[in-house]
């Protein structure tokens, strides 16, 4: 048998082989010393760890929710935050007529978007942003329906499922070469070809029928929005599972300090007397029904505010202090509520309702960190996974419904689909100087007016549309206002007129002639 061959260093010398346990981390973090030692986290893919995890963080994320009051308020901040009145589109493509049809087809569609008939396209979205905060994600499955039988304007609509109906225990692989993920079906190319979703609810109330019958859905039919966080990821979990533990932690704190002050309270006063007394016996009793011990022979009084006692000698009586909850309370509980609130992606002045220690600075500079997490939010999951493909689904119906005019829609549809969506705006923190910062930018060129309206959640064309219909509809009544900037300057000075009403200055000189006629000498 032939040898490997002999590798030699710069001396001449052979290598000697190095196992790797001899070689030293330079890295703290991967250390394995007295601190680091007990710290072995698994190694594993992101979705075994989601696998055996994702029913138990999905029901408590939902618990806190619905019972802790400080998550239930991150919950709506963030989903207010993130979609508020709805994230609306704005067609770009074809003529001025054509994206005026569109947007009006859009407009009653979105009215009845909604499967169940509940909400309209914007609570959809709301309902989206919700289930993905306290689930990590959310189903919505096309549904195709006669428009004869149910009223509608093209036969689309949209039904939300809550995650459970895909079962994240079903794995196996497939005899074409395909395999099953976590309920999701992979085809031999690894591209998603199918969904495997409970008919029903798997934890339906009693009395649906056959709930635990699982469907094959085809991929084309279903969106699945969620937050991919690592490569590979193939389902989501709740956005407040960093916080879960922290929050139940806090609670039971403070569940412990509301029992004790409790407790505390119902302690009013104590008699004491000499051991040898004779009524130590009667002593004992009330000690015992004070401690809860009979609770057959509860323990009354007769005593009323400003009731005076006469004790016989040696009797003494004591008044039970409660112990406060000290200086450190509020710190500390500020301060688990602050990494909740981060890791809720919330701010914690949202979560909580405490402005204390607020000024500009600070809240401007919180908010525009939040927003750009929301924003991406907004762009890479909302709008890119479901708003997207119900737009072109949309468009595809309503051309087939005969809503607008495209002649070479079906041949080449993808200049008629360009759209915008317009995420609602964030309101000034301080309207008078951010506002003028506005203004100067846009005078100096150093933005648009239609990317300033659009962070405050506006349409250019719309406002544009209007400023021109309250223009024509003053200057047709003869009314004029100073916001109006080409009659009214920023002063309140008036500007030249002419510029606002070009035949003014011809009245004005005819009225001047006839004035001249009727001037007293």
């Amino acid at each position: 048998m032939q040898k490997p061959p002999v590798l030699l260093g710069l001396d001449g010398k052979p290598l000697r082989a190095v196992k790797a346990n001899h070689f030293t981390s330079g890295f703290d973090a991967a250390s394995t010393g007295r601190r680091m030692k007990n710290f072995k986290p698994p190694s594993a893919a992101i979705n075994g760890l989601v696998n055996g995890s994702l029913s138990r963080m999905r029901d408590r994320a939902r618990d806190q929710v619905r019972n802790i009051p400080w998550m239930r308020r991150a919950d709506r901040s963030f989903v207010a935050n993130v979609v508020g009145n709805g994230i609306r589109p704005i067609p770009k493509g074809g003529d001025k007529a054509f994206r005026e049809a569109v947007k009006e087809a859009w407009d009653m569609w979105a009215m009845e978007a909604d499967a169940d008939g509940r909400l309209d396209f914007y609570g959809l979205q709301a309902l989206i942003v919700r289930s993905i905060y306290q689930s990590g994600e959310v189903l919505v499955r096309k549904m195709y329906r006669p428009t004869d039988d149910f009223n509608l304007l093209i036969p689309f609509q949209l039904k939300v499922l809550e995650a459970d109906h895909l079962d994240h225990t079903f794995n196996m692989h497939l005899s074409n070469g395909g395999k099953i993920v976590q309920g999701i079906e992979f085809d031999n190319q690894d591209r998603i070809a199918a969904y495997h979703l409970w008919k029903e609810h798997p934890n339906e109330m009693i009395g649906v029928r056959d709930p635990a019958r699982r469907v094959r859905i085809p991929a084309n039919e279903i969106m699945h929005i969620f937050e991919v966080e690592r490569p590979g990821q193939t389902r989501g979990f709740p956005k407040v599972a960093s916080s879960i533990l922290r929050m139940l932690d806090l609670m039971e704190y403070e569940d412990a300090e509301l029992i004790r002050k409790k407790f505390a309270a119902y302690l009013t006063f104590f008699i004491t007397s000499p051991a040898d007394d004779e009524r130590s016996v009667l002593d004992e009793e009330i000690a015992e029904a004070l401690a809860g011990g009979d609770e057959s022979k509860p323990f009354e009084t007769d005593l009323e505010p400003g009731t005076g006692l006469y004790l016989d000698p040696g009797q003494e009586v004591k008044t039970a202090e409660s112990a406060d909850v000290g200086s450190n309370y509020d710190p500390f509980v500020k301060m688990n509520l602050r990494a909740a609130a981060a890791g809720a992606d919330v701010m914690y002045e949202a979560m909580t309702g405490d402005l204390s220690g607020v000024n500009f600075s600070s809240i401007r500079w919180g908010l525009n960190e939040s927003q750009r997490i929301w924003e991406q939010f907004q762009n890479q999951i909302l709008v890119a996974q479901f708003c997207m493909p119900v737009w072109r689904e949309f468009m595809v119906e309503a051309f087939k419904g005969g809503l607008f005019e495209a002649p070479d829609f079906a041949f080449n549809p993808r200049p008629y689909l360009k759209v915008k969506w317009l995420a609602p705006g964030w309101p000034y923190v301080n309207p008078q100087q951010e506002a003028a910062a506005d203004k100067i930018a846009v005078r100096s060129g150093f933005i648009s007016r239609t990317r300033v309206a659009g962070r405050r959640g506006y349409d250019i064309t719309e406002i544009d549309d209007e400023n021109a219909a309250d223009l024509a509809r003053a200057n047709a009544l003869g009314l004029l206002y100073d916001t109006d900037p080409r009659a009214v300057s920023n002063s309140g000075v008036m500007q030249n007129r002419e510029s606002q009403d070009p035949d003014m200055a011809e009245r004005e000189s005819e009225d001047a002639a006839e004035n001249a006629f009727i001037q007293p000498e």
